[in-house]
């Protein structure tokens, strides 16, 4: 999570996917249908095929994140709104990682 930011705004929420951040509950948290407030559960949305959810909500550690190994697994939803687009496609990704004894970078 950007180091400027304090929380999420209007997170898209995929079937069958967790948020990108684990939720801090003791913050408000707003989930939405449609750009409509709703008041279906966070599972729900989640498990829910009808209308486009999203949330807004403020991360426990979103500055942190401390791997359980030494492996990196990387997962890309590419979204395209255009319907013109016919095969959209990711060039590159940059990793960065940080600690240890070097901080390397390395592209794919």
């Amino acid at each position: 999570m950007p180091i400027n930011n304090q929380s999420i705004l209007n997170e898209r929420i995929f079937y069958k996917l967790d948020t990108r951040f684990a939720i801090d509950e003791q913050e408000l948290n707003v989930l939405k249908k449609n750009s409509k407030a709703t008041s279906v559960s966070l599972s729900q949305a989640i498990n829910s095929t009808e209308g486009s959810y999203t949330i807004s909500y403020t991360p426990k550690d979103g500055h942190r994140y401390k791997p359980l190994s030494n492996r990196i697994q990387i997962k890309v939803i590419l979204r395209t709104y255009d319907i013109k687009l016919t095969s959209p496609t990711i060039a590159a990704i940059e990793i960065q990682k940080f600690g240890g004894n070097s901080l390397w970078k390395e592209s794919i």
